[in-house]
């Protein structure tokens, strides 16, 4: 048997033609001092959680809203009226509309994306529509008119136009509700 003197625990011995080699130790050259772990640092204290930030875009009724504003309310008014009037017009809002709702780029709207154009009308009508509801399958039948399981860009057209004129009707009530003396202050 042969033990190593820079590695102590490493031993070669032989027997039979065959050398065996092995070793029980803590991975450390030999030293001439005695060998002591580190002792491990202290950990760090949890950290606190930051403050809670306020909402940067707060649903509320105050004055920084934008529909306060008659001067804006009427502007938003007549662009909405003028998408209604002008073809043109309409018909680039409907490709855009149609385009950020397709989303597979199939060139029709399945049920799902349906889905989320619904959320989307709902939440801008601030409309709940909650999970599971059946308005996916009412708003197919009302507007799959060849019935084919998806909605075409010219088939999203009329209820495109429909939510246009809601918004025209629910901003001249806005407009209505509004402060007479900042009405007349225009």
């Amino acid at each position: 048997m042969i033990k190593s003197l820079v590695w102590p625990g490493a031993s070669v011995f032989y027997k039979n033609d065959r050398w065996f080699t092995f070793y029980v130790g803590y991975g450390h050259k030999a030293d001439k001092r005695d060998y002591y772990p580190v002792v491990p640092q202290v950990p760090q204290e949890i950290p606190l959680e930051p403050p809670e930030e306020s909402e940067p875009n707060p649903k509320e009724s105050g004055d920084s809203s934008k529909l306060n504003d008659p001067e804006t309310v009427k502007s938003f008014i007549a662009i909405l009226e003028e998408v209604l009037a002008n073809a043109e017009k309409f018909e680039e809002v409907l490709t855009r509309t149609f385009e950020e709702v397709d989303v597979d780029h199939s060139g029709e709207v399945e049920r799902n994306e349906a889905d989320n154009l619904l959320r989307g009308f709902s939440k801008h009508l601030e409309i709940p529509l909650e999970p599971g509801t059946k308005a996916v399958e009412e708003f197919f039948k009302l507007f799959d008119k060849d019935k084919s399981g998806t909605i075409s860009k010219e088939e999203l057209g009329d209820p495109l136009r429909g939510l246009l004129g809601i918004w025209i009707d629910t901003l001249k009530e806005k407009l209505e509700e509004l402060p007479q003396d900042a009405e007349e202050s225009l």
